[in-house]
């Protein structure tokens, strides 16, 4: 069974080779130490306390690769 994502603000759940942009499982990958992060269109990265001042419309990612 592929790995799945979660995008926690809609439900969504999908394949992540097939539904994450490749810059976006890129981040999640290297990040694999956070549960989940909030990723925008431009690659930013924000810890998933930051101010939605701050973040903007980043979307929440669960990490697949999270250990």
């Amino acid at each position: 069974m592929a790995d799945t994502v979660n995008f926690l603000q809609n439900g969504y759940s999908g394949e992540v080779l097939e539904d994450l942009l490749p810059f976006i499982e890129a981040i999640l990958r290297t990040f694999s130490a956070c549960e989940s992060l909030y990723v925008d269109a431009q690659g930013g990265i924000y810890a998933p306390g930051t101010h939605s001042a701050i973040r903007g419309n980043a979307t929440l990612y669960k990490n697949p690769y999270y250990r």
